[in-house]
């Protein structure tokens, strides 16, 4: 039997894509990539999603969701004989934030709306008084639906500050956060509105990525 592929490493590349490396142990005829979306020991654990020639060590996996966590291993193949899986990696795919986020305040209540550009999970609106540091939940929108939800409950004269932040059940993205004055009936935009929040995601043991909405990439530190 042929001894395993070793050192298989995942990271994100461009949307939608998990770029794989690995090192082969030995000549193999070809390279078997598999995917899970929940962690796994064994093959029939993963579906192949590849297979690729015996001297290739990377692989991109392309068209997958945003946000999305995806688990894989690969398999070196001779003589038609399949060695044992490699180690497992993981990660997440690129989450792309809610871009043009607009509001039109009513007397108790704010209008919000956004362009969705992420294509799974989720879209939560939150805000908060000016003054006050904490963010209050608001309406979570399908990634289907409109890109649209209404703040009810307001102060009247009170200035809020609103964000949008695409969601999956792996990651978060804030938008940037507008400020608003309940009762007028335009935004009152402050001269820093453009700040953005980072988001800060605990994806692997020992490394800390902090994301956030003005740049796709990633700090990691």
């Amino acid at each position: 039997m042929p001894t395993a592929p070793s050192n298989l490493a995942a990271s994100r590349g461009g949307i939608g894509e998990i770029a794989l490396a690995w090192t082969n142990t030995e000549t193999y005829e070809t390279v078997e990539v598999y995917r899970s979306a929940t962690p796994g020991s064994v093959v029939d654990d993963y579906e192949l999603a590849e297979v690729v020639d015996g001297t290739t060590e990377a692989y991109t996996d392309t068209d997958r969701r945003d946000g999305e966590r995806l688990y894989y291993r690969v398999a070196g193949v001779t003589n038609g004989t399949r060695s044992t899986l490699s180690n497992e990696a993981d990660t997440v795919t690129r989450l792309p934030t809610p871009m043009d986020l607009a509001a039109a305040p009513g007397s108790t209540s704010i209008d919000v709306s956004w362009t969705t550009n992420h294509d799974a999970g989720w879209t939560r609106v939150e805000y908060r008084p000016s003054d006050v540091d904490t963010w209050t939940q608001g309406p979570t929108v399908d990634v289907d639906d409109d890109s649209t939800a209404t703040l009810t409950g307001l102060r009247t004269g009170e200035e809020y500050k609103v964000r949008a932040l695409a969601i999956t059940e792996h990651l978060e993205r804030v938008d940037g956060t507008l400020y608003v004055l309940a009762g007028e009936t335009e935004p009152v935009v402050n001269d820093d509105s453009t700040e953005f929040y980072a988001q800060i995601v605990w994806e692997e043991t020992g490394q800390l990525v902090i994301e956030d909405a003005a740049t796709i990439g990633l700090t990691e530190i």
